[in-house]
């Protein structure tokens, strides 16, 4: 999904700021979409401490099962996490989360 994030007059330029898993990818839609952007950024996080917040929100905000929240993290949430990792090539510029 795509998340509008701010948007802003600043002097004679505007300035918006999307957020999205997806927007960084070659394939299909999504190629088109990162074509309208001025600037691209990826956020990093390695995919272990990506891994524990997921299942920490899961858990937490979401109160799914331990297991399902497991089992959700691996099999949906982390084979995503390695494809949009992939597409950080596509950045121009990659700011590293701890």
């Amino acid at each position: 999904s795509v998340t509008f994030i701010f948007s802003e007059n600043i002097g004679r330029h505007k300035v918006v700021i999307v957020e999205g898993n997806y927007l960084l990818l070659e394939e299909g839609i999504w190629n088109e979409v990162s074509s309208i952007f001025d600037e691209k950024w990826f956020l990093e996080v390695d995919i272990v401490t990506a891994m524990q917040r997921v299942l920490k929100r899961f858990t937490s905000e979401m109160r799914l099962p331990l297991d399902t929240a497991k089992w959700r993290s691996e099999y949906n949430d982390r084979p995503n996490a390695e494809i949009i990792n992939k597409s950080k090539k596509n950045a121009d510029l990659v700011i590293r989360s701890t």
